[in-house]
């Protein structure tokens, strides 16, 4: 329970972050802005998707977009076998997908997911030597 709250909101927080990414992207576009750049300075893939998609990534991203062309949202993509959190927005009539890999406990604080895995099999233990004691 406690692992799926924490899970929950670090892709909240991917989802913001990445938001915030592609507000920056839109608003550096017109002042040329090197996507490469501001991809890696944010560990990010940025897409932009054409109406014929040739690449493995914007044929994912093409494909996610299929019956949500009004507005911007977040979704979650599988690209060559991995799954990764995409913000899709529309800048300048193009779409645009800014993706990350999808982050969860075990990729973001694996040693903090062990100690607390720990301590509570420890607790778990303590409560059941102290209830067949009595």
């Amino acid at each position: 329970m406690l692992v799926t709250t924490v899970n929950q909101q670090i892709v909240h927080q991917q989802a913001r972050d990445l938001r915030r990414v592609g507000r920056t992207y839109a608003a550096s576009s017109h002042d040329g802005v090197n996507r490469q750049a501001l991809a890696e300075s944010e560990a990010a893939f940025i897409t932009v998707i054409p109406n014929n998609p040739r690449t493995t990534r914007q044929k994912v991203m093409a494909d996610a977009l299929r019956g949500n062309r009004d507005a911007a949202f977040v979704t979650t993509v599988n690209v060559n076998g991995r799954t990764e959190q995409a913000y899709l927005f529309q800048n300048k009539g193009q779409w645009v997908a800014v993706s990350r890999f999808k982050s969860s406990v075990w990729t973001t604080a694996p040693e903090q997911f062990w100690l607390l895995t720990l301590a509570f099999a420890a607790l778990l233990a303590a409560i059941l030597i102290w209830l067949f004691r009595s």
